[in-house]
């Protein structure tokens, strides 16, 4: 599969033209217009080739020359979703409809006289806060980080106010519990947990700032411990991804979600014990642990199954 797979991938030219188009345009976009622009799952669902991914295509080449027609459109701080439907997301995310912007025009009339855009400001600007807090009661309990998720981020008022809560109760203890690797998920969750893998404190935005504290108290032992061997692992892994790109002389070496560290770190082995005999291929080549082999030029790169032969 290797050696077809390969030849392919270079004859085509190693990328996706499509695709370096869209990731051109949005780093311009972020780079000189200080606005950040992402596709919504449903148009990354669909593929390039889709008719829904084609008018995301459009609609952000028309944003584009918009901004180019008109200096003095003012969308820096802002972020941009490319979706099926308009919408401010709480968190202050501006959706909008690909069909409807399908031109520069359309997005001079948008960005110009909607109230969106205040409506974005306003609701990032309360998450700016939200994440200072954060930080706060990051350095009150002497832990690495406490984060809001994106679920929880739905109820913004929620999350500050219980932030608040916390910090009065802490703000004059220092290391509160002596474990600096300790983080913690405000989440939509039911019950208090350790997450398994990497030793995260995930608590529920309900409970009160006591509870929280008390399972954070009680659990913190347990969650660093889990944590370091992590973070063991997090570093054994990426020794072998230098060891398999030095070794294959690859361009781009990563893992597709959904392969496990276990499964990544028995493909990693196998490639390098097999590296010379497959370096003659896999120079300048952008490789994927995968669940399967496949030729993956919509997404630029080469999926090897973990397992293969």
């Amino acid at each position: 599969f290797l050696p077809y797979a390969a030849d392919r991938f270079h004859r085509s030219g190693g990328h996706a033209p499509k695709s370096q188009q869209t990731d051109m345009i949005r780093s311009t976009l972020r780079m000189f217009r200080g606005v950040t622009t992402s596709f919504s799952r449903s148009l990354r669902s669909r593929g390039d080739d889709s008719e829904l991914s084609r008018q995301g295509q459009t609609c952000l080449e028309s944003l584009m020359r918009a901004l180019d027609a008109d200096h003095t459109i003012n969308v820096r701080g802002l972020k941009l979703v490319l979706d099926q439907t308009a919408k401010v997301s709480a968190t202050g995310a501006m959706h909008v409809n690909v069909r409807e912007l399908n031109s520069k025009e359309a997005w001079a009339a948008y960005l110009s006289s909607s109230q969106d855009l205040e409506v974005a400001r306003l609701r990032t600007n309360f998450v700016e806060g939200i994440r200072r807090s954060e930080d706060r009661v990051a350095s009150e309990l002497g832990i690495t980080s406490i984060h809001c998720s994106a679920e929880a981020l739905a109820h913004p008022e929620a999350c500050q106010e219980l932030l608040q809560q916390i910090l009065r109760r802490t703000e004059n203890v220092r290391n509160y519990s002596g474990h600096r690797t300790n983080k913690i998920v405000v989440d939509k969750t039911r019950e208090c947990a350790i997450n398994q893998i990497d030793g995260t404190i995930v608590v529920p935005l309900t409970l009160s700032a006591d509870r929280i504290l008390d399972f954070f108290s009680a659990s913190a032992g347990e969650a660093d411990r889990i944590s370091f061997e992590h973070q063991k692992e997090v570093k054994e892994l990426e020794r072998l991804t230098y060891l398999v790109r030095s070794r294959l002389k690859v361009r781009i070496f990563s893992r597709e979600e959904g392969v496990t560290i276990h499964q990544f770190r028995q493909c990693c082995n196998r490639l390098v014990r097999m590296s010379k005999s497959l370096m003659p291929y896999t120079e300048g080549l952008n490789l994927r642990v995968s669940g399967e082999n496949r030729l993956n030029l919509s997404e630029n790169c080469v999926d090897i199954a973990w397992n293969f032969a």
